[in-house]
């Protein structure tokens, strides 16, 4: 198990939505992956849906892969894509101020690979989802950055 656990923890967050959408009597705690104690988690899915641990390491195995091909692309993008946000982040932390009073410095603190722990602060503290204040960030930012056809065009006629 230990050689598939790279690729699980990399996509843990798509896979444990995945499972809990197809077996909702799977909770937070089944669902819960410790770094070095993923057989424990196994088991506890095992038990839940009265499988044996070999079914139920194969299903998370197998939940986990449709999220492998996507994640391989789409991680240069979201990277680029966190890139562009932190190159504009003090403009953009303004406007969402502006826009919406009520987040707080610390809401809006935005460190490297961590953005997503800032959409759900954001996302928390609007009442929204992580997703929707991702959204929400990213078309703020936007406003606030070079297109992308512009920034290539400048670099070629430099």
């Amino acid at each position: 198990m230990a050689n598939g656990n790279k690729n699980l923890n990399e996509n843990w967050r798509e896979t444990k939505a995945e499972l809990k959408k197809n077996f909702n009597q799977l909770t937070e705690e089944d669902l819960e992956l410790k770094p070095g104690r993923e057989q424990e988690m196994i088991d506890r899915i095992s038990q839940r849906l009265k499988k044996t641990p070999e079914e139920a390491n194969r299903l998370v195995r197998d939940t986990a892969k449709r999220f492998q091909s996507i994640t391989g692309s789409a991680t240069a993008e979201i990277a680029k894509a966190n890139q562009r946000l932190h190159e504009t982040w003090h403009k953009t932390k303004d406007a969402l101020k502006k826009d919406f009073g009520k987040l707080t410095e610390e809401d809006l603190e935005l460190k490297p690979g961590r953005e997503q722990e800032t959409f759900d602060r954001i996302g928390k503290r609007l009442n929204r989802t992580a997703d929707e204040a991702g959204r929400l960030v990213r078309d703020t930012a936007k406003r606030f950055q070079t297109p992308v056809n512009e920034e290539n065009k400048s670099k070629i006629t430099a």
